[in-house]
C-alpha cells in the first residue's frame, strides 16, 4: 500500500482507465478532499480485476483506498461454509473505490459547495469508517436529478423526532420538493454471491425500522422517495417485491428509485411510482452516467475448498 499523494492518486486513476488529462485534473482535488475529511488512517492500492481481464483480454485495475474498519472484513470469517456480510470484503465493503470517490468529489463540489470542504456534520460522517461508504453513496445520488436546488442535508420531517431524511431539494424551480432517504443495502452482496431470493417480508421489516420513521405523508407539492443502492441485479423478483411493498404495504413513500453495481445482464436503473404525483419526478431523473457504469467492484468471499488442508483454512 502507498500513502496518498498527488502523483500516487493520478497513477492509480490512470490504472483504473481514467484518461490521463482527467486524472491529472482530479488528483489534487481528491487529495484536498482526503485532507479535509481527515481519516485517522488512509492508504491506497490497486487490485487486478480478473473478470474484466478474462472477458476482454486487457489489463484492468481497481484503484482502492483503505480508511479504517467498516464492520466487514474477510479476515473476520470464522466458517468458510457460511457467507455473512460481516465476513466479506472488497470494493465498497471494507474499502472505497478511488474512481467512485473522484466521481463523488465532482458531484459534491458542484451540488453542495455549502457543505463540501467545510466543518459540518457531513464531514464527520465521511471521517467515520462505519459511515463513510454510505455517506459517499448519499452524495452520489444527488446526481440522479437534473439541477436540484435548495439542497439541505439531514432534514427532520417530523417535529420532535430525531429521525431525519438524507436530503431535501427542489426541482423545476420551487415547483416540486423531494424528500429522499438513501439506503445502500450492503447485505444485498450476499444475495449477489449466493443467488438468494429478495424477500418481501425482510424488505418490509427493514423499511418499517429504517425508512418509515423518517417520513410523514407528503404534501401536495412534495414527493417522498426511497433510493435503493443494490449490489445484486435488479431482477423481476426485486421489481415485484418493491412494487408490492410500495403500493400495498405502506402509505408514506411515493416512489422508489433503484440502482445497482451489478448490471452485466440487466438494467442498472429502475423506477417504481406509487401515484400520479410521483410521475412529475420522472422528468428530472438522470440515469447513471457512462463513468458510473464503467466502475468495477470486486468482492472477497470465504469459501470452503476441500483441496486446501484444514490447518491452512483455519
Amino acid at each position: 500500500m502507498i500513502t496518498p499523494s498527488i502523483d500516487s492518486i493520478e497513477q492509480l486513476l490512470v490504472a483504473g482507465l481514467l484518461e490521463e488529462s482527467e486524472a491529472r485534473r482530479r488528483a489534487p482535488l481528491i487529495l484536498e478532499d482526503f485532507n479535509w475529511i481527515g481519516f485517522d488512517s488512509l492508504m491506497l492500492d490497486a487490485r487486478p480485476c480478473q473478470f474484466i481481464e478474462e472477458q476482454t483480454g486487457s489489463s484492468f485495475w481497481i484503484p482502492e483506498y483503505h480508511f479504517g474498519k467498516t464492520g466487514s472484513s474477510i479476515d473476520a470469517a470464522e466458517h468458510a461454509e457460511v457467507i455473512k456480510i460481516e465476513w466479506m470484503g472488497g470494493t465498497g465493503i471494507d474499502r472505497g473505490h478511488l474512481l467512485f470517490f473522484a466521481r463523488v468529489s465532482e458531484i459534491a463540489r458542484r451540488a453542495i459547495p455549502h457543505y463540501w470542504l467545510k466543518p459540518c456534520k457531513l464531514r464527520d460522517s465521511l471521517r467515520n469508517p462505519t459511515q463513510h461508504l454510505d455517506t459517499m453513496e448519499e452524495i452520489w445520488w444527488l446526481d440522479r436529478w437534473e439541477n436540484p436546488k435548495n439542497i439541505k442535508s439531514s432534514v427532520k420531517l417530523n417535529q420532535g423526532s430525531d429521525a431525519d431524511v438524507d436530503w431535501t431539494f427542489t426541482l423545476g424551480g420551487d415547483a416540486l420538493t423531494v424528500n429522499i432517504e438513501i439506503k445502500r443495502l450492503v447485505g444485498d452482496c450476499v444475495r449477489h454471491v449466493t443467488e438468494r431470493t429478495f424477500k418481501i417480508d425482510w424488505f418490509e421489516r427493514f423499511c418499517d425500522k429504517k425508512v418509515n420513521p423518517k417520513f410523514r405523508v407528503s404534501r401536495d407539492n412534495e414527493i417522498n422517495v426511497l433510493g435503493l443502492s443494490l449490489f445484486g441485479e435488479i431482477t423481476r423478483e426485486v421489481q415485484l417485491v418493491i412494487r408490492e411493498w410500495l403500493v400495498n404495504r405502506q402509505d408514506l413513500i411515493d416512489a422508489v428509485v433503484i440502482t445497482t453495481r451489478e448490471a452485466r445482464r440487466k438494467t442498472s436503473f429502475d423506477i417504481q411510482l406509487r401515484n400520479c404525483k410521483a410521475k412529475l419526478m420522472k422528468n428530472f431523473l438522470n440515469e447513471p452516467t457512462l463513468e458510473d457504469q464503467s466502475l468495477a467492484f470486486s468482492l472477497m468471499v470465504p469459501i470452503n475448498d476441500p483441496r486446501v488442508p484444514n490447518i491452512l483454512r483455519s
